[in-house]
């Protein structure tokens, strides 16, 4: 059973390509980025770091699924 029928065309194809490429291009220079601020930082600052990130984001997702809800 083929769930998918339609294949892309070699235009469609290519614009999905150049997306993805740019779409790299932009997560490579934040990651780089984001290396040269942080290379003096200590393992705890770090730490401290992925954990403010982590608590923030998903403090808002949590925010959105209880206004989603109700």
């Amino acid at each position: 059973m083929k769930v998918f029928k339609d294949k892309l065309n070699k235009h469609q194809s290519g614009i999905g390509i150049r997306i993805g490429q740019r779409i790299t291009k932009v997560q490579r220079v934040i990651a780089d980025k984001l290396n040269r601020e942080t290379q003096h930082w200590n393992n705890a600052s770090k730490w401290l770091m992925l954990a403010v990130i982590c608590l923030l984001f998903g403090g808002g997702s949590l925010w959105l699924l209880i206004l989603a809800w109700y």
